[in-house]
């Protein structure tokens, strides 16, 4: 039966391999190291010693960390220890959103989306000027459509009062009216 062939472990997949196990690296990354691992056992050996490291340095508390080795780890990173004050608060905030690029990427299509929203909801809307001549000329529009207005209502009440009333509306009730007196004085 042939051997397994074992793959060389050059500097870049060691690379690959620690920032997997530190959960610091891409989705492709990921399913390489993962699959290099399942076909050979020295580097799954290898991923799975750098795994546990890389778990009991995440579960050691900043209590338990002498105070000489805090300081430096962060003067290391550049980063100022994040309970001096409210810029180093910022700071560490800041750095823990755009360090891995997973949230990088997430930050920036939403600060991309809310410059672009901003820019397309906040252009101004154009002003008019209107001239003296324009708003006199719109006053005269204005008096003559309410003249017209009051013309038509006013044909409209005496077309109402004369022959809708009177012939469609006064006639046939007279005509009930009389019926009904008609009958109940029996006439």
């Amino acid at each position: 039966m042939p051997e397994k062939k074992q793959a060389k472990i050059n500097e870049d997949l060691l690379n690959r391999i620690i920032a997997v196990a530190y959960r610091d690296a891409g989705l492709y990354n990921r399913l390489a190291v993962w699959i290099k691992a399942k076909k050979d056992p020295k580097i799954k050996n290898l991923l799975d010693e750098y795994r546990h490291t890389a778990d009991s340095v995440h579960n050691i508390k900043p209590e338990e960390i002498s105070f000489n080795i805090h300081e430096s780890l962060h003067d290391k990173v550049k980063l100022q220890s994040w309970h001096k004050g409210a810029a180093s608060k910022l700071s560490y905030a800041f750095y823990s959103v755009f360090a891995k690029p997973v949230y990088a990427a997430t930050s920036v299509t939403i600060i991309l989306v809310a410059v672009i929203a901003f820019i397309l909801f906040m252009q101004p809307s154009p002003k008019h000027s209107y001239t003296k001549a324009e708003i006199k000329l719109a006053q005269e529009q204005l008096e003559q459509s309410f003249a017209i207005v009051g013309k038509v209502f006013g044909e409209v009440e005496t077309k109402l009062d004369k022959d809708v009333m009177t012939k469609h509306v006064s006639k046939p009730l007279n005509k009930g009216l009389n019926f009904l007196n008609d009958y109940l004085i029996g006439g």
